[in-house]
């Protein structure tokens, strides 16, 4: 299936550091933002990385983001991919 990236860049003025991914997940695309699945590790890694309480909702990992100066957006606009696979 060919998927194209919907996902609008995360970022604002004071944004410091990008992490940039590949593409979005089949869940992420469905809930709009980026590393949304529950069982995704990325905003766990994160917020044993800044010492912080895990991250749950929308608007927590939003305000972490914006906390800690980071922008978040995926390298591939459109790819072949089967559901969310890495191959």
């Amino acid at each position: 299936m060919i998927v194209t990236h919907t996902l609008p860049p995360f970022y604002d003025k004071d944004s410091r550091v990008l992490i940039l991914g590949s593409m979005p997940s089949v869940k992420s695309r469905e809930l709009g933002f980026y590393y949304a699945h529950p069982r995704n590790r990325f905003f766990k890694t994160l917020s044993k990385v800044f010492n912080e309480k895990e991250l749950e909702t929308y608007d927590e990992k939003v305000a972490f983001l914006k906390k800690h100066h980071i922008a978040l957006y995926d390298v591939i606009e459109r790819c072949e991919i089967k559901a969310s696979s890495d191959t």
